[in-house]
């Protein structure tokens, strides 16, 4: 395996244990894993990368939701290593991604025209984003 494949290996462990975290807590509320940032694009450097991974719940949002991302999050960031405790969670549900519904934390969603924040257009999804496999 040659270095940058070796490197971008790290990452992907530390997503795909993010991932069956939150499988375990979310359960089918969990549509869809992404890789996002460098991971996704190239460019990931273990000693400097953010880990970013992008899930997507089922709707509706719930007033849980933040809170168990939050504490998932926090238990894979305890797993020892420094890309472990680089780990970023993004997240949404459609609805929330359409503007529809409030909640999440995504930053996919461009802001509307009249610099409110509603949801005047319907945000494009993370272009080079890639899906885990599950």
């Amino acid at each position: 395996m040659c270095g940058q494949q070796a490197d971008t290996a790290q990452g992907e462990a530390v997503l795909n244990e993010a991932l069956a975290a939150f499988r375990q807590a979310l359960g089918s509320r969990l549509v869809a894993g992404y890789a996002l940032g460098s991971l996704a694009h190239g460019g990931f450097s273990p000693l400097v990368s953010d880990v970013d991974l992008g899930l997507i719940l089922a709707d509706p949002p719930r007033l849980t939701d933040r809170l168990t991302i939050r504490r998932v999050a926090g238990g894979v960031r305890a797993g020892g290593s420094a890309l472990h405790r680089r780990l970023s969670v993004f997240w949404g549900t459609p609805a929330t991604l359409a503007g529809q519904a409030r909640g999440g934390r995504l930053l996919a969603r461009p802001p509307s025209p009249c610099g409110c924040g509603c949801a005047v257009r319907a945000p494009s999804p993370p272009s080079a984003a890639v899906t885990l496999s599950p």
